[in-house]
Formats: structure tokens, sequence, C-alpha cells
């Protein structure tokens, strides 16, 4: 589910330079298999990408962008804390 949500919000922006790059990275086995590090069940998972989905549908490029860093942020320390 992580990485269909990951896909689908790629495929949503509609800019060519950060499906490239999302394609570059998704390369990387590593990246797909973070979940199963990560001790977060299915349901905060899923719950932290609909709180992640309804800030960035406020339409407000600075909320949004600070949505998005912080979604970045969370899951480093998630990784970080399950080592």
């Amino acid at each position: 589910m992580d990485r269909q949500f990951h896909c689908a919000l790629v495929a949503l922006c509609g800019n060519d330079t950060l499906s490239a790059e999302y394609e570059r990275s998704s390369r990387l086995t590593f990246f797909y298999n973070i979940s199963n590090f990560v001790p977060l069940s299915q349901s905060q998972i899923q719950q932290s990408h609909l709180d992640f989905l309804e800030v960035l549908m406020t339409a407000d490029p600075d909320t949004a962008q600070r949505a998005v860093h912080a979604h970045i942020a969370s899951g480093k320390q998630d990784l970080i804390l399950s080592v």
C-alpha cells in the first residue's frame, strides 16, 4: 500500500522531472523495502498518508511544501528509530 500511495502521488503531480527522478529512485530495491524495517502498522501508515493528503488538498503551496518535508522527515525518523 505504501508503494502504491507514492506511485499515485507522483503520477498526480504531472511533473516530468519529478516522475523521472521517482523512476530513477524506484529502481533502488531498498526504497520499497523500508517498510520491512519500520515497525508501523498498516493502519498507522494509512493514517499518515491520509493526513498528508488532507494537507496537500488545501492548495496552499507553502503548507504543502512543509507537509512534504515533514512526511519525508517522519519516514527517515521512523527508519532510524527502527535500527
